[in-house]
C-alpha cells in the first residue's frame, strides 16, 4: 500500500512539473494569428453542415439502422385492444 502513495506521489510532482514547463515554453501567445483564419473557419462551417445534413439523411432514410429487432408494422399499427 505505501508504494502506491510513492507512486502517486511522484506522478503528481511529475505532472505539476511538466505542465508548468509546458505553459512556460509552449503555450505562448501567437504571432501569426490574423482575421483571416476565423474567416477560414466560418468558410469551412457551410461545407460541414452540408455534410452533416447528407449524414443524417442517410441515417434517418435507413430502415436497418433505426429499427428495433424485433418490429413488425403489423404489430405496431393494430388498433388497441
Amino acid at each position: 500500500m505505501p508504494l502506491m502513495y510513492l507512486l502517486g506521489a511522484i506522478h503528481c510532482i511529475l505532472g505539476y512539473l511538466s505542465y508548468k514547463f509546458l505553459i512556460v515554453d509552449f503555450f505562448r501567445k501567437s504571432f501569426n494569428f490574423t482575421e483571416e483564419i476565423p474567416y477560414y473557419a466560418l468558410s469551412m462551417m457551410k461545407y460541414g453542415l452540408m455534410i452533416h445534413m447528407l449524414m443524417i439523411l442517410f441515417m434517418y432514410t435507413n430502415k436497418r439502422l433505426l429499427t428495433p429487432a424485433g418490429y413488425t408494422r403489423e404489430e405496431h399499427y393494430r388498433p388497441p385492444n
